[in-house]
């Protein structure tokens, strides 16, 4: 009877939780090349990544919300912060500083010059032909993942693309391949899976009518595409 009644307990009691999902949290990374000149209208693209135990750092709610220090020689600088879409934001310098360090608590991310006068991008805007999402299930997790058709490449200026709704909303966006010349169709978002998928804040999946914009190292957009319809 006892027998029966551990083992009715073993089937009943819920199944260990891989600890690899209970350690796994968002932290930033920045997206522009350290060293680097920025142009005048850019600045410095932050973005997120996985990250466990000490290899996080720290930032506020979204993960691209990050506490800089900022330097111009020995004078602190105040960098601008825009959100350009969950996860991702552009710090920017005044338009009077021509170089400066950035570092967080933990880490030193490199030296930048910045351009008092220049063009604004020209990145074309994204030629979109398909937004496909598939869903996976099976007894104890499902997984959804989209993927994005173009008709044509992005363009090697390029880092990322963002999703926006019918109301200019920005919902999320994807980082691109280092090689990207010759790319039409790639993974844009994905959720569920067996540890789950985390997210920043505000994030969404892409229903209804979709645009998308790219966006440069200095986190400088495009123009927007054309809606086109999430399948």
């Amino acid at each position: 009877m006892r027998k029966l009644l551990l083992l009715a307990l073993l089937t009943l009691a819920p199944a260990p939780v891989d600890a690899s999902c209970m350690q796994a949290s968002l932290t930033p990374v920045v997206l522009t090349r350290r060293d680097t000149n920025l142009p005048a209208d850019g600045g410095v693209l932050v973005g997120y990544t996985y990250a466990t135990g000490d290899n996080r750092e720290d930032s506020g709610p979204d993960p691209s919300d990050v506490k800089w220090t900022a330097t111009a020689g020995k004078t602190k600088i105040e960098l601008v912060r825009t959100q350009l879409a969950p996860g991702l934001s552009v710090y920017r310098p005044a338009a009077t500083v021509t170089a400066f360090k950035l570092a967080t608590k933990t880490k030193d991310h490199g030296s930048f010059t910045h351009a008092t006068t220049g063009a604004a991008t020209a990145m074309a805007a994204p030629k979109p032909h398909a937004v496909k999402t598939k869903s996976t299930h099976n007894e104890r997790w499902s997984t959804s993942t989209s993927t994005l058709v173009l008709d044509a490449a992005a363009p090697a200026d390029a880092v990322a693309i963002i999703a926006y709704d019918t109301n200019g909303k920005p919902l999320l966006f994807a980082t691109l391949p280092d090689t990207h010349d010759k790319l039409l169709e790639f993974e844009i978002d994905s959720s569920g899976g067996h540890c789950g998928t985390l997210t920043p804040p505000e994030h969404s999946g892409l229903y209804g009518k979709i645009a998308f914009a790219y966006v440069d190292a200095f986190g400088r957009l495009s123009a927007q595409s054309k809606p086109i319809s999430a399948q």
